[in-house]
């Protein structure tokens, strides 16, 4: 923009220095008075037309070349906040009441992890849900848990020969038994000579080694 306003300037001064050249020479010729007054008068006005447009021209380039160009100042984008996704959390037991629990079995589940996840015994388990076997529970199976009473009713009592007398509850079977007291299944058989594990029931007494 710099270069091209001054070589417009440098050609409009040329302009007008040739126009005043041509006028000095004119008046330097001796024609009669009328045509050298009409001439002259002729010359002042064209030269003055020529400085008022050159002057004018001048004029507006100086103007559009003060004139800046407006910037758009950058538009600031929001970020808009993120929230993390929640994570739905399996729920294993919802309380219905203040006495009893619901619990939903998980893959693994068996009766006796439950009763001692939350502090009862298997039988409770078994007698509020009306198991007949307490094998039949699965994965995805809602069971009532009961609440703990605080104090397990003991079912054992004190051999003669420094063993532990069980007495066998509802549901409860040789498996059970062993895990219960630790020990292995085979070693409560042996002692109470069963022929048929299964056959236990309810009210008999084992012994445990």
């Amino acid at each position: 923009m710099g270069k091209k306003h001054l070589r417009f300037l440098v050609v409009a001064a040329l302009i007008i220095l040739a126009l005043t050249m041509t006028a000095c020479t004119r008046s330097a010729s001796t024609p009669p008075p009328s045509e050298t007054e009409e001439a002259t008068s002729k010359e002042v006005d064209y030269t003055q037309a020529t400085m008022d447009a050159v002057r004018s021209a001048i004029l507006t380039q100086t103007a559009q070349a003060g004139e800046a160009t407006p910037t758009e100042a950058p538009t600031a984008t929001e970020t808009p906040e993120t929230s993390g996704t929640p994570v739905a959390a399996t729920p294993e037991a919802t309380p219905t009441s203040g006495e009893v629990t619901e619990y939903t079995v998980q893959p693994g589940d068996w009766i006796w992890k439950i009763a001692r996840q939350f502090g009862v015994e298997p039988e409770d388990i078994i007698e509020l849900n009306d198991l007949t076997s307490p094998s039949q529970i699965q994965p995805g199976m809602v069971l009532k848990i009961p609440a703990p009473s605080g104090a397990v009713a003991t079912t054992e009592t004190t051999g003669e020969a420094g063993g532990v007398i069980h007495i066998v509850q509802p549901g409860e079977w040789i498996w059970q038994i062993a895990r219960k007291y630790g020990v292995d299944p085979q070693t409560i058989i042996d002692a109470n000579n069963l022929t048929n594990p299964r056959l236990i029931y309810p009210g008999q007494e084992l012994v445990i080694p």
